[in-house]
Parts: C-alpha cells; structure tokens; sequence
C-alpha cells in the first residue's frame, strides 16, 4: 500500500456556496481547472468569478446570478394578450 498523504502546506482553502474545501495548490490556483473540478458537485462554479487572497492561501469561487425558469413566451401568444383582443367583441 502506498502512502499518498499530500502535505497540508500544499493545500489551499476553497470557499464555495459557504462551504469550505481544501484542494491542492496545482488546482486551486488554476482557474480552468479550478473550475472542471467543483462543476460536477457545484454546477454555479462553471460560470462563477474566482478571486484569491494576497498570501494565496484562500479562494473565493462567487457564482454569477443567471436567468431563472422559464423563458417568457412572446406577448402574441399570452393568453392576456389574446383575452385583451377578444375583450371589445365580448363587451359589445
């Protein structure tokens, strides 16, 4: 069995969604695959803005806020729009 311990003064402290992650140095300060790392676990990393901190010892990993459900259909086919058309021909 072979030891692969990795030494602590190599590892770099991550912090994502609140969450705190020690990584090696060769990820964390790579960001591509920073990125390709924390993607499958946290899918807000593939988009986010990476900053570190002036030792190097800390990574911020901030996701950008994006679009969110449905995209809206086009005021031609809402059913709001469709009723204010028929609205005068109702009331008359």
């Amino acid at each position: 069995m072979t030891n692969t311990s990795i030494d602590s003064s190599t590892l770099v402290t991550v912090k994502i969604e609140g969450q705190e992650i020690k990584l090696a140095a060769a990820i964390a300060n790579n960001d591509d695959l920073l990125r390709r790392v924390l993607a499958p676990v946290y899918p807000g990393a593939a988009n986010s803005t990476i900053t570190r901190s002036a030792d190097g010892k800390t990574v911020d990993v901030i996701k950008k806020a994006g679009t969110k459900g449905e995209v809206p259909a086009p005021i031609s086919s809402s059913r709001c729009w469709m009723l204010h058309q028929k609205l005068p021909a109702i009331l008359s």
